[in-house]
């Protein structure tokens, strides 16, 4: 006799959801200037823990056996004043979500390597006295003109960020507090870390918006975005290979409502790497959008 399909239908089904556990893993690309931090921020006051890649790359910056590798590599221009630190040090990094989901990194007794933002937004990268502070901006004005010099940096420091990331992962999914994890990273795809995400989340912002918004910030001119911008994918690229769309040249009300929308989507979907339309009723090539 055959099997009655109101029984099986009924019956709980455990399947893996997600790549990591019980989780997912949603990481976060835009074009420069189209607000992905406002947008981490948004997924944050939601539980999210929100890994900031950034933040993440300079703390490895500040590993005193990742540091003698820059120096090595790039010479003494990106070294600043030496600074010492609390003990030998032994190379290891180690990172914390703090409550609002973005993460820190703390000076302990064995060494380890701290990397707390002044409170002028800007964050001293510190190594053993024996190799001294790494000059990001001078490290920056060196890889950001040759892309050769950005690819030695990168194969520097993105194996031991790619570590902390799935150290973080292995945390948050352990301890479960936290509806999801969030990556923010503007070089995910560049970098291979979406292989690490169940979706990926593209913040979509006009050109003029992203302009205004980085003149204001940072000082910057056209040129400035422009050059940025050729040392990363296509913004066509990343949109099309990502799985949601969220438009943010609005309203931080219009903002909200839209990752409240997203984030209600991510819970749900049974297979987060398929792709569906905006309506979430069949499958499509096109990522969904959120866009009010």
């Amino acid at each position: 006799m055959p099997p009655d399909p109101e029984h099986i239908e009924s019956e709980p089904r455990e399947r893996p959801r997600w790549k990591h556990g019980r989780i997912p893993v949603v990481g976060l690309v835009g074009g420069i200037g189209a607000g992905k931090s406002r947008v981490a921020d948004e997924f944050a006051k939601r539980g999210f823990l929100v890994v900031d890649a950034d933040r993440v790359g300079h703390g490895v910056l500040r590993d005193p056996a990742i540091a003698r590798r820059v120096v090595a590599t790039f010479g003494d221009r990106v070294v600043a004043a030496p600074i010492a630190v609390n003990g030998p040090g032994d190379g290891s990094l180690i990172a914390e979500a703090s409550t609002d989901g973005s993460i820190s990194n703390r000076e302990y007794a064995d060494g380890s390597i701290s990397n707390r933002e002044a409170a002028d937004g800007s964050s001293r990268c510190g190594t053993s006295s024996d190799a001294g502070e790494i000059d990001r901006r001078a490290l920056g004005r060196i890889v950001f003109a040759d892309p050769a010099e950005l690819r030695r940096l990168e194969a520097i420091v993105h194996p031991p960020m790619r570590d902390e990331f799935e150290r973080l992962i292995r945390g948050a999914v352990a301890d479960q507090s936290a509806p999801g994890v969030v990556i923010d990273a503007a070089i995910l795809f560049e970098a291979g870390w979406n292989q690490l995400c169940d979706s990926v989340v593209f913040v979509d912002s006009s050109r003029p918006v992203r302009l205004a918004r980085l003149v204001a910030a940072r000082g910057y001119h056209e040129a400035d975005l422009a050059a940025r911008e050729a040392t990363q994918l296509p913004l066509k690229n990343k949109r099309d290979r990502a799985d949601f769309v969220v438009d943010n040249d609005g309203t931080e009300a219009d903002l909200a409502a839209r990752v409240d929308h997203l984030t209600a989507r991510i819970a749900l979907e049974n297979a987060p790497t398929d792709r569906f339309d905006r309506r979430g009723l069949s499958r499509s090539n096109e990522p969904s959008s959120f866009n009010g």
